[in-house]
């Protein structure tokens, strides 16, 4: 799925577009079928602080955008992107993956935090902390979603 991140050459491009797959693979697993069965679609904003791994993308500033569709309209919220790699036997295997960070709304419903187009720049460059993100409004869910 397409997702949009800080640029791996940011003297060409400060952001860039990528492909990675949905469903974020945490570090430290050992094999691809471990990885994928317990890869995350969602990042609740308030474990952050004590999922330790990914924490650590947190606090590395990996952080990306994540474009989604909504009864025809186009909208934006934060994902959280990680790269897994394995090495066997010379050869490499490496996954690109992220996934997409969720709030509480008023009704205890975990819902993807939409970011508006004048944050999406201190979302990417990590101008947004934890607090601030976890008390973010979540947006108004109608009952068709």
């Amino acid at each position: 799925a397409p997702i949009i991140r800080r640029s791996s050459s940011p003297l060409l491009a400060p952001f860039e577009l990528s492909l990675l797959r949905y469903g974020l693979v945490p570090p430290g697993f050992t094999s691809a079928r471990e990885a994928d069965r317990y890869s995350l679609h969602h990042v609740r904003a308030k474990r952050v602080g004590w999922q330790r791994e990914v924490g650590k993308l947190f606090g590395a500033g990996n952080r990306c955008l994540v474009p989604m569709t909504r009864a025809g309209e186009t909208f934006v919220t934060a994902g959280l992107w990680g790269r897994w790699t394995r090495v066997r036997q010379g050869s490499e295997m490496r996954i690109e993956s992220f996934a997409v960070f969720t709030i509480q709304d008023a009704a205890d419903r975990w819902v993807p935090l939409e970011i508006e187009a004048w944050d999406w720049h201190a979302w990417l460059k990590g101008g947004l902390d934890l607090e601030t993100v976890v008390n973010m409004p979540a947006p108004m869910l109608e009952e068709t979603r």
